[in-house]
């Protein structure tokens, strides 16, 4: 009787382990009619996106099917491509993958003259207490449909703990509102790093890390701050006739982690600026340029090609101001932007992780920015200077060896003539 229950055991099949969405989901490249929805599975395994309109009518429901793949090193990442949606609609999804079932939201993109909100943000990569309270207060914003992230997402791209706290920290932002990314530096630290920057944001047909996307009254041009700008690069040729094809009416963004403009610790980046980035941006049509990189919330106007530093994210705050000239606002601080197309203005509304609200501007195309009291002056926080800050950086990091080394030579030096001393005695 027992050989025949351990046969029987024997035989009857072991049942797989349930099947786990460890990240995700979240919404990349949604346009008017079309999106993808991308997870990361434990194991590679088929999924499907089921899709229902919010407050809608729609006849039947949409299922779209994906298929996770496995990496060497991680988990398995796959995206699901959605078609046929409805302009200017909001859905309800949900991903299921085995047993497994998450649930998220998507909002398609309006028809040129129809209003939108989206939201800005960058640098969250080290202070995680920061960056929650800043997605809490992102969360509050019902209505935005998308976020533009300025980079710095981690601190190690290679370190798969980074990313796992970054999706637990961002993901419940990431299910309502889609991702439009720029590649930071911090994404290239350690091994494979930029293979999963790839792997999590790029678009799934692409290996480049800039691309141009139509949202409405608004086109995005996420460019690469960390390659050459020179002619002939393949970035630098796409920019010069992207920028060519432009119509000139609608608010044209680009964003980028370096910026060319920065009164911060780490200031404009150099490259742009010898290479004539900005002044190719303003002649091509450019509205406004918004980048990461310093750890703080700036606003200028460079002869007419404005710009938003927003590194508040998350990351330990510069506390420098060494003002460039067309310097118009500045504080440290953690902060996002929540940004609305609306009436032909571009409006702009700076806020603290505490809720409070920074500051609040606007611009019509071709026009100055117009902030609340009229003008275009905004709050401006005198801040340190890079020599200062060089110093307290410099004594932060070195002080233990600026005391210590005495301090160990010192009691060499004692240790030698006491042990000199007994030799002498004892002679």
């Amino acid at each position: 009787m027992g050989r025949l229950t351990l046969l029987v055991l024997l035989c009857v099949p072991v049942t797989a382990s349930a099947q786990r969405i460890v990240k995700g989901p979240w919404a990349l490249e949604v346009g008017e009619s079309d999106a993808r929805i991308r997870i990361e599975t434990d194991t590679p395994t088929d999924f499907e996106v089921e899709l229902e309109v919010i407050g809608g009518t729609a006849h039947h429901d949409l299922v779209f099917g994906g298929r996770t793949a496995a990496h060497a090193d991680d988990a398995a990442v796959g995206t699901a491509r959605l078609r046929e949606l409805e302009p200017n609609t909001r859905y309800t999804y949900t991903v299921r993958a085995g047993s497994a079932e998450e649930h998220g939201e998507l909002w398609t993109a309006p028809p040129r003259g129809e209003p939108f909100t989206f939201l800005v943000y960058g640098d969250d990569r080290t202070m995680h207490d920061d960056h929650r309270a800043v997605i809490e207060r992102m969360l509050e914003e019902t209505d935005a449909r998308m976020l533009l992230h300025t980079g710095d997402y981690v601190e190690m791209g290679g370190r798969p703990a980074d990313w796992e706290t970054f999706f637990e920290i961002a993901g419940p932002l990431l299910r309502r509102a889609a991702i439009y990314p720029c590649l930071g530096n911090h994404e290239l630290y350690g091994p494979g790093g930029l293979a999963r920057y790839h792997r999590y944001l790029t678009r799934a047909d692409t290996r480049e890390t800039w691309f141009r996307q139509d949202y409405g009254d608004v086109v995005l041009l996420s460019l690469d701050s960390n390659v050459d700008w020179e002619p002939g690069v393949a970035q630098h040729d796409w920019l010069t006739a992207t920028l060519a094809e432009l119509d000139g009416e609608r608010f044209v963004i680009a964003f980028v982690h370096h910026g060319p403009y920065s009164s911060g610790r780490h200031g404009g980046h150099e490259g742009m600026l010898a290479m004539g980035l900005p002044e190719q941006l303003r002649d091509g049509g450019v509205d406004l340029i918004l980048s990461g990189h310093d750890h703080m919330y700036e606003r200028g106007d460079a002869e007419g090609l404005k710009y938003v530093v927003t590194g508040g994210g998350g990351a330990p705050l510069y506390r420098v101001n060494d003002p460039v000239p067309y310097q118009l606002a500045f504080e440290p601080v953690h902060h996002y932007l929540r940004m609305r197309v609306e009436g032909g203005r571009l409006q702009m509304n700076v806020i603290r992780k505490d809720g409070s609200l920074l500051e609040e501007c606007s611009f019509a195309k071709g026009e100055p920015w117009q902030c609340e009291g009229g003008g275009a002056q905004g709050p401006v926080g005198a801040g340190i200077s890079r020599e200062e800050d060089f110093i307290k950086l410099f004594l932060k990091r070195y002080s233990f060896y600026l005391l210590g080394i005495p301090v160990v030579i010192g009691v060499f030096v004692w240790w030698r003539r006491r042990l000199r001393g007994r030799t002498k005695k004892a002679e």
